[in-house]
């Protein structure tokens, strides 16, 4: 917990820093044109669709929208 703490206030400190920050999925940020894959996170993919008790629901935009969240 204290590694994803310290992770996340890196990445705070860089994207607040930066021009440009943008979310691309729920494990992907673009700052000033670069992208960033983040670490040991393995988050659905923007188009990815899961299925939670029978019903199909959007998990890759429910990802990008809980990253968007915390950036």
């Amino acid at each position: 917990m204290l590694l994803l703490a310290s992770a996340s206030l890196a990445l705070f400190q860089t994207a607040k820093a930066a021009d440009y920050v943008r979310v691309i999925d729920g494990d992907t940020l673009e700052i000033n044109s670069e992208k960033i894959r983040l670490w040991g996170i393995d988050a659905p993919e923007r188009q990815q669709r899961c299925t939670e008790n029978g019903q199909a629901y959007a998990c890759g935009n429910k990802a990008r929208e809980a990253l968007t969240q915390l950036i």
